[in-house]
């Protein structure tokens, strides 16, 4: 067995999910906005992580659209912001 499903219980694939979501929290703390709150959410973004200001402007987009709608902010809505641009 790997060593991260014998100590933690997840996989390889999960062990990394969760290693690009936190490298995407840790960029956007600095900036004072709040971060992802799950690792779905914060997975979406992980493809701009080499993009610091691209970053910092999508996920900003998703928690102003998400507070205009008055809806919460899921990875489902970074995810069709994405596809629409």
């Amino acid at each position: 067995m790997r060593p991260s499903r014998v100590r933690w219980g997840f996989g390889k694939a999960h062990h990394f999910r969760l290693i690009a979501g936190a490298k995407v929290v840790e960029a956007l703390t600095p900036i004072g906005v709040a971060s992802p709150a799950t690792e779905t959410q914060a997975r979406e973004l992980a493809p701009l992580l080499n993009k610091p200001n691209v970053l910092v402007e999508a996920w900003m987009e998703v928690v102003a659209e998400a507070a205009t709608k008055g809806v919460k902010v899921t990875a489902d809505r970074r995810r069709q912001r994405r596809c629409a641009t």
